[in-house]
């Protein structure tokens, strides 16, 4: 791959894709539509690299080569309450994605709703669908748990509609993960990734001695037409992979 643009490139999944494809030696279009508050962060966690450019909708439409291929981050646009069609709209309005190889990310609570599914699934019939169950590690946003209990230990915590407590993937592992089977697969469609790990939330729950009270969620997982799942391999251990979103906690302004 010798071209990709991530939407948005500051957002969580979104930044980790950025810093996976540069990894590869891909050439990074940055869009950064959400002006996010920790980019200048993410920029020096990066440093300068001659792969990286961060560009605005119209800087894009000029340095946007036709092979290039297009990521989406869907996943932290849950996570932030963005409406994923209302967000792309604009953008869709100024480039075309139907001769684009696009890979999107969406979470997996997705598989069990209709209309924003439909919808992306209409708008990007040809595309590589990732969903996500939760995700952590360093900048995870602090709507999730894991991030909350960490930044502010003493707080009373609760669990959200967000978090996908039948399992949990650590952010570099999951985008090593996509990555890798996008690189070798050309065909379309969706798959869900995995942690391979049995109670991987739960696990990461304990280790962080969270205390859950009646926050209780009762989860279907039952669905007709399951995608592939696809495993997560190598895993760092669940203590070592939160000690270091740990660590970035630790240095935040």
């Amino acid at each position: 791959m010798k071209q990709a643009v991530v939407i948005d490139g500051y957002s969580f999944v979104g930044f980790a894709t950025c810093k996976g494809l540069l990894e590869e030696g891909t050439e990074v279009l940055l869009l950064n539509s959400l002006k996010a508050d920790d980019a200048l962060e993410k920029q020096l966690s990066v440093g300068r690299n001659a792969n990286l450019t961060e560009v605005d909708i119209d800087s894009l439409n000029t340095l946007l080569e036709d092979e290039a291929t297009v990521f989406i981050d869907g996943y932290s646009l849950y996570i932030k309450d963005i409406n994923m069609e209302r967000f792309l709209v604009p953008i869709l309005d100024k480039i075309s994605f139907e001769k684009r190889k696009c890979v999107i990310t969406l979470p997996i609570q997705w598989l069990y709703t209709g209309h924003s599914k439909k919808w992306v699934q209409k708008t990007f019939s040809h595309a590589h669908i990732y969903y996500l169950p939760t995700v952590y590690g360093p900048f995870q946003p602090e709507e999730m748990l894991f991030q909350q209990k960490l930044m502010h230990n003493n707080h009373n915590k609760s669990v959200s509609e967000k978090e996908w407590r039948a399992d949990a993937v650590y952010i570099d592992e999951a985008i090593t993960c996509l990555l890798h089977d996008f690189l070798s697969n050309n065909k379309s469609g969706e798959k869900i990734i995995s942690s391979g790990i049995e109670n991987h939330w739960q696990q990461c729950v304990d280790y962080l001695q969270i205390n859950l009270g009646s926050h209780t969620v009762k989860e279907d997982n039952s669905l007709r037409d399951q995608p592939q799942t696809i495993h997560i391999n190598n895993h760092l251990s669940v203590e070592k992979a939160l000690s270091q979103q740990k660590r970035h906690v630790d240095i935040l302004p």
